[in-house]
């Protein structure tokens, strides 16, 4: 196999276009989310109507007291709900700078391994110490059994250099010979 090198030019919006996809960006358009307030706002306004229907008939102010109770179960669901997308949005912007920072540089692919030349340092990983690939039409991913995964977007690439990445990294993968 020919070494293989490529010019990496991550940048940040690379990286959030692919996570924050599918709704994922905002609180209100992050589906576990979505459902966690809409689960918890619905008894609210129901509670809310109840009350001022109660006036003009009593019979059913038992309402008020259900539509209440069940809001009140159903504010730590939707609070845990938000906290979990808050703690899950801040790794993956601690992932996104670390994948910039450590993977803008030079990839190198050999027949033995990957490097990532940066211009203060070198990091080097065997295939035989990549555990599995993640291949999609605008990403790859490496996951290590090292400290670090590798993420290699469509867009850090020429889509020339992203498909032959492709070839390398399925044929390593399924230790075929690549000629």
């Amino acid at each position: 196999m020919e070494p293989l090198r490529i010019q990496l030019s991550n940048q940040a919006d690379y990286f959030r276009e692919i996570y924050y996809s599918e709704g994922r960006k905002h609180l209100f358009t992050y589906a576990p989310t979505k459902k966690a307030i809409t689960k918890t706002s619905l008894p609210l306004a129901i509670t809310i109507i109840a009350y001022f229907v109660s006036r003009q008939y009593p019979a059913i102010s038992w309402l008020i007291f259900a539509g209440a109770l069940i809001s009140i179960f159903m504010i730590p669901y939707m609070i845990y709900e938000i906290f979990s997308y808050f703690k899950w949005k801040r790794k993956v912007e601690a992932f996104i700078k670390r994948v910039v920072e450590e993977q803008s540089g030079i990839l190198y692919i050999t027949e033995t391994s990957i490097e990532i030349l940066s211009s203060d340092k070198s990091v080097i990983e065997k295939w035989e110490n990549i555990k599995s690939a993640t291949i999609q039409s605008n990403y790859i991913l490496l996951n290590s059994k090292g400290p670090s995964d590798y993420f290699f977007t469509l867009k850090s690439m020429t889509e020339h250099e992203f498909d032959q990445l492709v070839k390398v990294v399925r044929a390593k993968m399924l230790e075929e010979k690549i000629s």
